[in-house]
């Protein structure tokens, strides 16, 4: 809303959820009342002091130097992207379609729809697994269907 309401296409910049604050990225993830049981109750199990924030660029940086390896620094990553997705989903849920606001349903659904993922054959490891055609019955160019076809 703050980006919006900056360059005249909303008429206030104020959190349509807590309606107290400017609703600015790092307040809409991470600021807002309503997220931060999110964050606390997911499994990264965060308190996030909102004062200290001055980015997300800078947060996640710093998020990530805590870490030594790629496979934890993916970890949070990923799950920070899956809560943050599932947050942004839950703000539009609340302001388009006036739903209200169930940070329990968040803690659920992002999880959820993450493992799910998590659980897709790669694409690469799906491609590797399906049989290729020969190369006789590739086609080189674009041809045109048959006429009526």
């Amino acid at each position: 809303m703050d980006n919006l309401f900056k360059r005249k296409c909303a008429r206030s910049h104020i959190c349509p959820i807590c309606c107290i604050h400017s609703e600015t990225v790092e307040h809409m993830l991470f600021g807002c009342e309503w997220v931060r049981p999110v964050w606390f109750g997911s499994d990264l199990n965060l308190r996030i002091s909102v004062g200290s924030m001055d980015s997300i660029l800078k947060w996640s940086c710093t998020m990530m130097e805590r870490f030594q390896t790629q496979i934890e620094r993916e970890f949070l990553f990923c799950r920070v992207v899956w809560t943050g997705w599932f947050i942004w989903k839950e703000r539009n849920n609340f302001v388009f379609n006036q739903h209200p606001i169930e940070h329990s349903s968040t803690l659920y659904r992002a999880p959820v729809a993450r493992e799910e993922f998590e659980s897709v054959p790669t694409a690469r490891t799906a491609v590797i697994s399906c049989p290729l055609a020969d190369n006789s019955q590739r086609i080189n160019s674009w041809v045109p269907p048959p006429p009526g076809g």
